[in-house]
């Protein structure tokens, strides 16, 4: 195997070493997305940074070749970077994100944008560390739907989805797509692995959505105002008592029922998960949200379920 490439990485480790024959390199423990990489850096081939930090995130160029049965890169060229564009959701490391394949879909989403100011807008807002790693790792509830770890993220990913199938016209579904992706963001102030932050016992995490986005939302407004109200729109107008306006947009209506259909669908498969597959009723384990499904194909054999009732006079 050889295979001559350039991608960024975030530093996961190094450390100097001296190799058998005498000739020292660095050695350095590099992961992005997609894979992680050992990778070396020898004297007298390499050009660029002579140390580095844990965190750094690089751009290298290199050779992949198989060692010993191992797969490693000799980097020729590497420069430490300030991520744009897609680089800030390429270099997130994959162990960072408790289902790696949704960060790979992440990216996916994020190509599929056909407008540049709201593909930017996604990449601001990832390119802040903080918030990419809670939104990435957070679950999306205490108790409801999506309650594992990484959660919020495929809870999101599930949304956009339903959106893109709904939506035809190009700049709308970008919109729808955005709108989706991003319409629990407040939930990085108050969800935390275990429970909720401080603030998150105090404010809903629907009224902080524009604060968390802020930065993206004001570059927004110069590059597209439109999709900048039609985005603070469609997260405002999912309360009219609350924010005192109702839906003007279809956007905002299909973005509220992919939110609900992800929601109750994975609510609903928690509660079916150690049932029969004939079992029609079922309980949430711990919102106690009841659900029923209708029963398989009459040809198929299964045992009836019996729904006890209590209560129940015969005449």
């Amino acid at each position: 195997m050889d295979d001559t490439f350039t991608s960024c990485y975030t530093v996961t480790n190094f450390e100097s070493r001296t190799a058998r024959n005498g000739h020292h390199y660095l050695r350095l423990m590099l992961e992005n997305a997609y894979e992680s990489a050992t990778a070396n850096c020898w004297h007298g081939s390499y050009i660029g940074p002579e140390s580095f930090s844990i965190g750094d995130i690089v751009r290298i160029s290199g050779r992949r070749k198989i060692l010993d049965f191992r797969e490693l890169v000799d980097i020729h060229q590497a420069s430490l970077l300030k991520p744009r564009g897609e680089d800030v959701i390429i270099s997130i490391p994959r162990s960072t994100a408790p289902n790696p394949n949704d960060l790979v879909q992440l990216i996916s989403i994020a190509k599929s944008i056909g407008s540049g100011p709201l593909k930017e807008f996604i990449f601001e807002a990832f390119g802040d560390q903080m918030f990419a790693q809670a939104f990435i790792s957070l679950p999306a509830s205490q108790n409801h739907h999506h309650h594992h770890p990484g959660g919020l993220l495929r809870h999101s990913l599930e949304c956009v989805e339903t959106v893109q199938s709904c939506v035809r016209q190009k700049d709308h579904r970008d919109i729808a797509t955005v709108a989706a992706l991003f319409h629990d963001a407040g939930k990085v102030l108050t969800m935390k692995s275990n429970g909720k932050t401080p603030l998150g016992y105090m404010v809903d995490h629907d009224s902080l959505t524009l604060e968390c986005l802020s930065g993206p939302l004001a570059n927004l407004d110069t590059s597209w105002p439109d999709a900048g109200i039609a985005l603070r729109h469609i997260w405002t107008c999912r309360s009219r008592r609350r924010w005192g306006f109702a839906a003007r947009t279809y956007l905002a209506d299909v973005v509220q029922l992919a939110d609900r259909i992800s929601a109750e669908t994975d609510a609903e498969q928690q509660a079916f998960a150690e049932l029969p597959s004939w079992r029609n009723h079922a309980m949430h384990p711990v919102s106690e949200q009841r659900f029923w499904r209708p029963a398989g194909n009459l040809s198929e054999t299964f045992e009836p379920e019996v729904v006890m009732q209590e209560n129940v006079q015969h005449g």
